[in-house]
């Protein structure tokens, strides 16, 4: 009988599936100072609005991540306007 596919436990496929965030939160954590973590977080929220500006092209993936990241900078302490 020939294999069937691969099963991924689920705390490994969440973590496949949410690469972008899982890398982000890691570059936050690996800032030296409050000034690094605060451009790093400008360029992320940077890049959430240039996605969101034409919002019909991102695939529900896309949006749930760009939420959860937004939600994590808010967590952080940082200014997040989600209007």
């Amino acid at each position: 009988q020939g294999e069937g596919p691969k099963r991924v436990r689920t705390g490994e496929k969440a973590k496949m599936a949410m690469r972008g965030l899982t890398q982000f939160i890691g570059d936050i954590r690996n800032c030296s100072n409050k000034e690094e973590e605060r451009k790093r977080v400008d360029k992320e929220m940077a890049n959430i609005r240039k996605q969101f500006k034409n919002v019909t092209m991102l695939t529900a993936y896309q949006k749930k991540k760009y939420v959860w990241k937004m939600l994590y900078i808010y967590v952080l302490g940082y200014e997040v306007d989600f209007g």
